[in-house]
């Protein structure tokens, strides 16, 4: 209608005569005069007719950037006037979405964006995909307004109102025709998992219907089928049968089973100058005369891969064929590699870092220009970047230069470093305890860690300024630094004559080490500590006197996670000397040894197989003032209290050796929580010049939940064959926050 009136207006005020005039344009801002001359083709003493205006005005709002455009005749000058669209200046979403990633991707999947140039069918058709988008997620009847505010003539503020409606509950899922795999395998295994029982504690299933996932979750249940060896599966795609009035659903999965294959041989065709077939296949999980599994194949597959790359064949193609005789149910693999040419990195070229520095990522990626490509270097750089802490994600790709060089691209997204915590926690020996920290783990986009802490429980009281430097100028050298004040109080036994023993610690250490390899660290502690000892009933032992000692250290770290490891070693041993000066002169020699295997490849179950065992012996060279070992609690023998096995008389009898060993199987509790269960059973041996003078185990049953604030642990345990004798603090119950494995 704009148009048409536009065009009536030039009709009766120019009829139709031809023009010889200047040309001025009113209101455009969104088109540059050059393009606009064009459009009306102005040149000097051009001749225009009606019909050359209303043509131009037509293409104008071929732009779609106008509401309206006018033209008029003044004084031989020719004015187009246009009012242009509104752009959008504010995006504001209430009742659905809140974080900024969030909506960022909601907003480019509804076609809108700030900046945007505003009109009300793209508000229409925005609504429609946010209504089809919440339909997608799972909400029935839902509603969304739309408020439009003019801010001035050129910009609006655009507001969704939403209310997401009712969820839809999946209560059943049907598996139709499963005989072979349990139903919870296969609901486990599918993204709308129907309702659990008690579905609003950590980890179970709410039940809610992600139609957007429906589609897929028959391949999933099919993909079940085929880790099982099921290689003739079919699965229909799921049906859904949905109750609007109650908001309810049922889902159907038609599954044809068939029968089950195992491996009759493998068959790998790869070029045995490069890597050794004995060697590959004696790695492989795959096995012959074994149930086939689709997920092992995959494995198989990116092992070789790696292996054949990390000899620089950057873009090796592993392929596969599955060839089945259904005569005897068994199957074929064949694997061929294809291993292309070498290749060598031209450059590292990093983006998005705003604030780390280019050399504290450089420096955590294990290739650099000119290096022959290996995998395993590719894979670990981002695993080392991932660990620090200072991104909230990596991505490195391989950029082809040439046949034989590449680019790697290391495209970061930053995460706040900086912190300021306060938070509480409880343990049975400590009691209630509250902790307050601020530090920034990466200051000034160093990569240095800067940070003041401190603790309060009824037992101890802790504060400590601390800052450490993984890589000294950039090298595989680091180094820390520590000034702390400690009060700690121990309590007695029943039948001590000392009393409660409170010890006031003010110290300071500095640290020094370096990398040996990936895995590797060796280094040295120096710290000098002032202490005073008092005791609540023979104060005559109260003491004071200054430790200064030098501890070197190895350790060796190849786990596969930090909190929950399923394969690899943590070791380390240390020797502190205490003697450079100071009142204090002793030997302290300490090992320890953790080890972990998971056991799903062999038992298809996320079981953990985790064993540990630690070693301290003291050595005492003329004066140990006070310092004894003791045994107890949940961070050495469970199913006794802290401190339960401590020396009556430490000055004379100090406990000086003492070992402690755990082994647990540790099983899935709701792993979307985070929360997994184990048996345990521990050992404990201490005593004054020999291992044997107490000999202590327990076992039970702990619960471990790797919170938002760190690992949580409910223990409950039992004291093997305890002393009849009151000396005996056994423990049932243990919690404790910040302890792990």
């Amino acid at each position: 209608m704009k148009l048409l009136s536009s065009i009536l207006i030039l009709g009766l005020g120019l009829n139709a005569q031809n023009l010889d005039t200047n040309i001025t344009f009113e209101g455009l801002t969104q088109i540059s005069p050059k393009i606009a001359n064009e459009i009306i083709n102005n040149k000097n003493n051009n001749n225009y007719t009606s019909e050359d205006i209303n043509n131009a005005i037509k293409k104008f709002y071929e732009f779609n950037y106008f509401n309206d455009i006018q033209v008029f005749k003044e004084n031989k000058k020719l004015i187009f006037k246009f009012t242009e669209k509104p752009f959008i200046i504010n995006l504001k979403m209430t009742g659905y979405k809140t974080r900024d990633d969030d909506l960022k991707a909601l907003y480019t999947s509804i076609g809108i964006a700030k900046g945007n140039m505003y009109t009300p069918a793209k508000i229409e058709k925005a609504k429609k995909l946010l209504l089809e988008q919440l339909k997608l997620e799972g909400y029935a009847h839902s509603v969304v307004e739309v408020d439009v505010n003019k801010v001035n003539p050129q910009s609006v503020s655009v507001t969704f109102n939403v209310n997401k409606g009712d969820e839809i509950i999946i209560k059943k899922n049907n598996f139709i025709g499963a005989k072979s795999i349990d139903k919870d395998i296969l609901d486990d295994a599918i993204a709308n998992k129907e309702e659990d029982l008690v579905s609003w504690w950590f980890g179970q299933s709410d039940g809610v219907m992600q139609l957007s996932q429906l589609q897929y979750d028959s391949l999933r249940v099919k993909d079940t089928y085929f880790k099982n060896g099921y290689l003739d599966a079919k699965v229909k795609p799921a049906y859904g049968l949905i109750n609007f009035n109650t908001n309810k659903a049922e889902v159907d999965y038609v599954i044809s089973e068939g029968k089950q294959y195992k491996i009759n041989k493998i068959l790998l065709y790869l070029n045995e100058k490069i890597v050794s077939k004995k060697d590959i296949e004696e790695n492989l999980k795959l096995k012959q005369g074994k149930v086939f599994n689709i997920e092992k194949l995959r494995k198989d597959v990116a092992y070789i891969k790696t292996q054949v790359a990390n000899k620089g064949y950057a873009f090796t193609k592993v392929k596969y064929d599955i060839r089945k005789n259904r005569d005897n149910n068994t199957a074929d693999i064949i694997i061929n590699v294809i291993e292309g040419k070498k290749v060598y990195i031209n450059d590292v070229i990093i983006t998005n870092n705003s604030r780390t520095l280019d050399r504290v990522i450089r420096r955590n990626v294990y290739l650099a220009p000119g290096d022959l490509f290996n995998l395993t270097d590719f894979i670990d750089s981002k695993n080392k970047l991932q660990r620090s802490g200072f991104f909230e994600n990596i991505k490195i790709t391989k950029k082809r230069v040439s046949d034989t060089k590449i680019d790697l691209l290391v495209d970061v997204k930053e995460a706040p470093t900086g912190n300021l915590v306060f938070g509480g926690g409880y343990s049975s020996y400590d009691g209630w305890m509250i902790n307050a920290s601020v530090n920034d783990k990466n200051l000034f986009g160093s990569g240095i860690d800067l940070g003041l802490s401190f603790e309060h429980s009824s037992k101890k009281d802790t504060a400590t300024i601390s800052i450490k430097n993984p890589s000294l100028y950039d090298s595989i050298y680091n180094g820390s630094l520590n000034i702390y004040k400690k009060t700690s109080t121990i309590d007695a036994s029943d039948t001590s004559t000392e009393g409660d023993e409170t010890t006031d610690t003010t110290g300071l250490s500095i640290g020094i080490g370096r990398s040996l390899n990936r895995h590797t660290r060796i280094g040295a502690t120096y710290a000098f500590e002032k202490k005073d000892t008092t005791y609540s009933i023979d104060t005559s032992l109260n003491d004071n006197y200054i430790s200064s000692s030098i501890t070197p250290y190895i350790s060796f770290n190849n786990t596969d996670d930090y909190y929950v490891p399923r394969s690899g070693i943590k070791a380390g041993t240390s020797l502190q000397y205490a003697g450079i000066g100071g009142d204090v002169k002793y030997v302290q020699n300490s090992f320890y040894f953790k080890y972990f295997l998971g056991l799903e490849e062999y038992i298809n179950y996320d079981a953990i197989f985790r064993f540990k065992t630690s070693v301290y012996i003291l050595n005492d060279l003329g004066e140990l003032k006070g310092k004894s070992y003791s045994l107890g609690g949940p961070s050495s023998l469970r199913g006794y209290e802290a401190y339960a096995f401590q020396s009556d008389d430490k000055d004379n009898h100090p406990y000086k050796k003492l070992n402690t060993n755990t082994i647990e199987l540790s099983f899935p509790l709701m792993p979307k929580a985070r929360m997994r269960w184990a048996l345990f059973a521990d050992i404990g041996m201490i005593g004054e010049d020999s291992f044997n003078d107490i000999k202590k185990s327990g076992y039970g049953v702990s619960i471990n939940w790797y919170s938002p604030v760190g690992p949580i642990q409910f223990i409950f345990s039992r004291a093997y064959n305890p002393s009849d004798e009151d000396s005996d603090k056994t423990s049932n119950f243990e919690f404790s926050i910040g302890s792990n494995f």
